[in-house]
């Protein structure tokens, strides 16, 4: 009976555990919010990879070099430019008042990721300066 016991409770384990793993998938797959946004900000990209992280979470890889991570509800939750300047279409989805921000205190340099928190946003610029903002588009922390 022990030895029953033991044998489920490893079998139990195994399929946790493997069960666990990303997994790339088809961009079909991905929610049609997630769709819409790809096809309104990055319409002339081509998505080279979906992944679907094991929280129901995806992020895609597109041909450009960008990196776009969405909720499993579909919405937007970061996109990363890997030293790109992130659309104008996208900063237009954050406070006008993080944006007028950024560009009257940072001109020489661009937005290279955008990320939504639970305090608000992370904005990442090209000089490597991470800016936080809360939800009201105050400056929150400043991180170099």
């Amino acid at each position: 009976m022990k030895i029953r016991v033991q044998i489920i409770c490893a079998v139990l384990l195994a399929a946790l555990f493997f069960g666990c793993e990303d997994r790339i998938v088809p961009s079909q797959k991905l929610p049609a919010k997630s769709q819409t946004f790809l096809k309104s900000h990055f319409s002339d990209a081509t998505i080279n990879q979906v992944i679907k992280d094991n929280d129901g979470s995806y992020t895609v890889f597109l041909a450009n070099g960008f990196q776009v991570e969405f909720k499993r509800n579909g919405e937007w939750d970061d996109v990363d430019g890997k030293m790109q300047p992130i659309p104008e279409s996208v900063l237009n989805l954050i406070p006008q008042s993080i944006y007028a921000y950024i560009v009257s205190s940072f001109s020489q340099v661009f937005i290279n990721e955008v990320s939504k928190e639970w305090y608000g946003y992370e904005i990442g610029l090209s000089n490597d300066l991470d800016l936080e903002f809360r939800k009201d588009g105050t400056l929150r922390n400043l991180d170099d």
